[in-house]
């Protein structure tokens, strides 16, 4: 436990599917909004989206669904537009029934209300999977992966309009040694410094950490020495909090929290979230002196529920 942070209470909001997973946490409007997958496995063929919402961060009822004819469409996750929009990014996969080949293609909605939505609209690249968009000086910045690459792309631009690559190897085994970069979030600092945590799948399958300046081509890595998966960051009075799926020997899969030193660009773990098995994937929303987390996690009955922390910042 923390002395920072200290965990309130922990509750599951959502578990009518068969494999509820891959959370994404916002406020908008005066109101929480939670996005998670369903569908009845982890990798399906058919998957869709709901959306939660909440007053109060307790009380939640479904207010979307999104779907789309014979696709899985994977972690939804949510930004705020310059213009007060609030913006749903997924990734939308089919599969080749012939062939069994899965191709995936971004794909954005807004919404004015977070309860209806546009029409759904490609950006990026097919099969270069656009993680999750930050925005900043009215420009969204997400970087995309493609296994077969073993490098990652950044992209940058409004996702609704044009959304261009600005550069195609930020990250690489070709170019630093390390295989399989992937899933990753980005926190633009104050002086509009970009530091993100960048998962990996390869080789010792340690995350890192970068920090680039503008126009953000320039990044500078370091290895955390460990393992992170699906990662979120945030900035918690001042201080800076990463959430993501942690795994070692002897723990296996857990969701866990830990304290990004901006300085050193190291992390240190501050506590572990009751979870097991197919885990993680937070999302995570300040208000006022809490801190609350969205996750799923396979610890109750081993079925893949969402999970929602409640945590009281000290």
């Amino acid at each position: 436990m923390s002395n920072f942070l200290d965990i309130t209470e922990i509750n599951c909001i959502w578990q009518k599917g068969e494999h509820n997973a891959f959370t994404d946490l916002c406020f908008y409007d005066g109101k929480f909004y939670c996005s998670f997958r369903e569908a009845q496995r982890h990798v399906s063929n058919v998957g869709f989206i709901r959306i939660l919402h909440s007053e109060d961060g307790k009380s939640w009822t479904l207010c979307s669904t999104i779907r789309e004819a014979n696709r899985d469409l994977r972690d939804p996750k949510f930004s705020h537009a310059p213009d007060g929009k609030l913006i749903l990014s997924y990734y939308s996969v089919r599969t080749i029934e012939d062939t069994k080949q899965r191709i995936g293609e971004n794909m954005v909605r807004f919404s004015g209300d977070g309860v209806s939505w546009s029409t759904a609209k490609k950006f990026g690249d097919t099969d270069w999977w656009v993680w999750r968009l930050n925005w900043h000086n009215k420009k969204a910045y997400g970087i995309g992966y493609y296994y077969p690459s073993n490098r990652v792309q950044l992209y940058h631009g409004d996702p609704r309009r044009t959304f261009e690559l600005l550069d195609d190897n930020i990250f690489g085994l070709d170019k630093n040694g390390k295989g399989y970069p992937n899933e990753s979030d980005i926190l633009f600092m104050d002086d509009g410094t970009a530091l993100c945590v960048l998962r990996r799948d390869a080789d010792t399958c340690t995350a890192q950490i970068g920090v680039a300046n503008a126009p953000y081509k320039d990044w500078s890595w370091t290895d955390v020495g460990y393992y992170v998966g699906a990662p979120k960051l945030i900035k918690v009075k001042g201080k800076i909090i990463l959430a993501g799926r942690s795994w070692n020997k002897d723990e296996g899969c857990k969701t866990s929290i830990w304290l990004v030193n901006s300085a050193r660009l190291t992390l240190d773990r501050l506590f572990t979230l009751p979870s097991q098995g197919d885990t993680s994937y937070p999302g995570m929303v300040v208000s006022k002196d809490r801190l609350l987390l969205s996750y799923y996690s396979q610890h109750q009955e081993n079925k893949c529920k969402i999970f929602l922390a409640n945590i009281k910042i000290n």
